[in-house]
């Protein structure tokens, strides 16, 4: 699988002139470096570009910082604890879970209850409960249906 991460920066011929026979597009190497599982299943941006997010089957989320390295060249990082079930990320939060909504938050600290979890009802809600998906009109209740300022990953 992918396992490593590898950012470019390219840069092309600025002007018509520059863009003559002579004149080619430029690729710089910026980080080249191991992620911390087998298997990359996510990767993003945040803080305009300052941070990178990786996450790998079977590990926590890692948060890579990228404005600065250490003597050898690599980032230094942090891992998210209990990130293990990460599907997406947002600039401020980590999103989760398979019969539960879980959200992290990137500063979250190694408590085992560091998360917060909601309830996803399943097609006919949980042991038939009755509240289901798609409830009946006789058994509808009011439910949230907007989310407001999700921040994308920049």
């Amino acid at each position: 699988g992918i396992k490593n991460i590898h950012i470019w920066r390219f840069q092309a011929p600025v002007s018509a002139s520059e863009a003559g026979p002579g004149a080619a597009a430029k690729w710089e190497l910026l980080l080249d470096t191991q992620t911390n599982g087998m298997t990359m299943e996510l990767i993003a941006f945040r803080r305009g570009g300052r941070e990178a997010v990786s996450k790998s089957s079977g590990a926590c989320v890692r948060v890579w910082d990228l404005a600065k390295e250490d003597a050898q060249g690599r980032p230094t990082y942090y891992d998210v604890p209990n990130t293990q079930d990460a599907a997406t990320l947002s600039e401020a939060m980590i999103f989760g879970g398979d019969t539960h909504l879980n959200t992290v938050g990137y500063s979250a600290d190694d408590a085992a209850m560091n998360r917060s979890e909601s309830f996803l009802p399943g097609e006919g809600g949980a042991a038939g409960d009755g509240h289901g998906v798609r409830p009946s009109r006789g058994s509808r209740r009011r439910v949230l249906r907007i989310i407001k300022q999700v921040g994308a990953v920049a």
